[in-house]
């Protein structure tokens, strides 16, 4: 669990100002349309309080029905005008919330691929990524109602000093009641949000594990295991556990909420007996005309509903402000890329070379790679292997810079790697991982990994011949044009498992970077599969770096060099056939592997 938070990480103030500068900054006209609504929404409340009192001072004064009518038109005239001039304002407001949604959604996701890879992928990074992404992206959102709020504010401001000073020169006290009864519910509202605050993490845990579990339960990739294993019910437990952690929670801020809406009730009471009595106190002692009357106690209504109102949008934008203190938490944390040499970089190919490399998750109590040293000359085809869980993902990583070395050094033709642009760093590596990621968009899109206007089509065409996928492509209806991803887009295409790993070839080919990396991208591919693709990205390979992983020992046997990795350290390294002499663990494991795909060819031959 998470440690409670005492004290939010930015001042309401410095929340605000960050808040209007941004919106200037990006939407000048638009900010300064949005803001000029609001006096026309206070002179229409005060025109419709108005309205009343002139209708009742013609009928008390004795004018006939013509006089009534004109002043009741002339009145509902300027009533409408005021009202549509606001409407016509308003009409600017949604296109502007979104757009001020959307530009903190987009600076949030751009230092989210930013940022340090390792620390993103860490629970503590998902739930920062979280808490930040909160604020955006939807309709409740605080960075798209904020907007609102602001506005409306400076709406009930208008309207209190406006109403406050008719108020004052009646009675002082009545001011005083409704400005201390409303001021005493901001407060309070206050304190449920700060209570809210303090809390949220207590709770954000149960969030993540039931966005998790709805996410699953209606993933088609997930729904055949679910139902073949029986595990529907094992998954509703799981579900009704978090539901109930949360619950628990949602309980104790409901009943902190009942608790301030009490007292906030309480206040209203009295709010309402001062400046009433005070109204009617004012018909007996001195003599208030009907007509007057009728404007006070319009007035009085209308000073509790603006101060109400600021009071609810305060407590709102206290609410919304501490999300956006989340959200500039996220954002103002370092980028983890310390910058460096852009230029310089090593040309093709080049070697690699790890030096008491050691490496260790955040909050783990062991090391997860120990103190490698070895070295990749350039051109060499390097296989990484082993069992799940040896480290030989977070030995990818660390090569293509996502994770940085708890100890030792990596260098790049004897250049230390940190001394390079992280950005530039990534043009020396092609890799194909084992979750390969399509965009819904075209193939072209897709292998080319840039917009459709940049893309060289004839390199497209030229990588995905290489691949084995052109004729493919080419059967299409629309070709290389043609869009992934059906879940997406009516009428898309998916690809098969055997499609997609041809893809992703022509996807690495195409950026045609020094090195080439996998990272079992085959592993869901039965074993002839797998080794037959394998040989297929040696072919394509040519002359750069290569490294490639894989748990199936066979797939890589054509390599120049295997590591056996175990446990985080290199068990045993060499070629396949000094290995197989050495007769270590590796050719333990390879003939148990052999003997078992024999045996299985065997049955199916059956």
């Amino acid at each position: 669990m998470e440690k409670q938070r005492n004290k939010p990480s930015y001042s309401f103030g410095g929340n605000l100002c960050f808040l209007c500068k941004n919106m200037w900054s990006h939407s000048k006209g638009e900010t300064l349309l949005c803001f000029l609504c609001a006096p026309f929404g206070v002179i229409g409340s005060f025109l419709g309080i108005y309205l009343s009192q002139a209708v009742v001072r013609a009928v008390t004064e004795g004018q006939g029905p013509q006089a009534v009518l004109t002043r009741i038109g002339w009145i509902g005239l300027a009533l409408l005008l005021c009202r549509l001039m606001q409407q016509a304002m308003d009409s600017n407001t949604e296109p502007f919330m979104l757009c001020h949604d959307l530009y903190y959604h987009q600076m949030i996701m751009d230092r989210y691929l930013a940022a340090d890879y390792a620390a993103m992928e860490s629970p503590h990074g998902q739930n920062r990524m979280s808490k930040a992404l909160e604020n955006t992206g939807k309709d409740g959102g605080g960075a798209r109602m904020v907007v609102e709020i602001l506005l409306s504010l400076l709406e009930n401001a208008l309207g209190f000093f406006t109403y406050a000073g008719m108020i004052l020169s009646l009675s002082p006290w009545i001011l005083l009641a409704v400005s201390a009864s409303t001021l005493g519910s901001f407060f309070l509202m206050r304190a449920n949000s700060q209570w809210a605050y303090r809390n949220k993490d207590r709770w954000k845990g149960d969030d993540r594990r039931l966005d998790y579990i709805s996410a699953r339960s209606v993933d088609l990739s997930q729904a055949k295991d679910l139902r073949l294993y029986g595990m529907t019910g094992w998954f509703r437990s799981l579900f009704d556990q978090a539901l109930a952690g949360r619950m628990g929670w949602h309980k104790k801020q409901e009943q902190v909420g009942f608790a301030a809406d009490t007292f906030q009730n309480l206040l209203a009471f009295g709010r309402e007996v001062v400046s009433y009595g005070g109204l009617i106190w004012a018909v007996f002692a001195n003599g208030m005309g009907a007509a007057d009357f009728v404007l006070y106690f319009g007035v009085i209504d209308g000073l509790s509903n603006w101060l109400f109102q600021l009071a609810k949008n305060l407590d709102k934008l206290y609410r919304f402000q501490l999300g956006f203190c989340e959200m500039r938490e996220f954002l103002d944390q370092t980028c983890g890329d310390p910058g460096g040499r852009t230029d310089g970089l090593p040309a093709a190919p080049f070697s690699i070379e790890f030096r008491q490399v050691s490496f260790r998750y955040p909050g783990s109590e062991e090391d997860t790679l120990h103190n490698l040293s070895f070295f990749i000359p350039k051109g060499e085809k390097l296989a990484v292997v082993g069992l799940n869980g040896a480290g030989k993902t977070t030995l990818i990583k660390l090569i293509c810079g996502f994770y940085q070395p708890t100890s030792g050094v990596i260098l790049i033709d004897g250049a230390d790697r940190g001394q390079f642009d992280r950005q530039a760093y990534y043009k020396l590596f092609s890799a194909v991982f084992q979750d390969i990621f399509l965009l819904p968009q075209s193939v072209a899109v897709n292998v080319s990994a840039c917009p459709a206007g940049e893309l060289d089509r004839d390199k497209v065409r030229q990588v995905l011949e290489t691949a084995g996928l052109w004729e493919q492509v080419q059967a299409l209806p629309q070709g290389m044009d043609t869009v992934l991803v059906r879940s997406v887009f009516d009428g898309a295409l998916d690809l098969s498992g055997g499609q997609v790993q041809k893809l992703a070839l022509a996807r690495a080919l195409y950026k045609d970077a020094p090195t080439l990396l996998l990272d079992e991208p085959t592993a869901a591919l039965d074993p002839i599969a797998e080794s037959e693709i394998y040989r297929q990205y040696n072919r394509m390979a040519g002359g750069r770096t290569a490294v490639f992983i894989s748990h199936r020992l066979a797939s890589t046997r054509f390599c120049d060099r295997i590591f056996f990795l175990e446990n985080g350290r290199i068990a045993e390294s060499g070629s396949h056939d000094q290995l197989m002499k050495k007769q270590g663990k590796y050719f333990e494991l390879f003939e148990i592997q052999s003997h078992y795909y024999k045996k299985e060819a065997a049955e199916h031959d059956r």
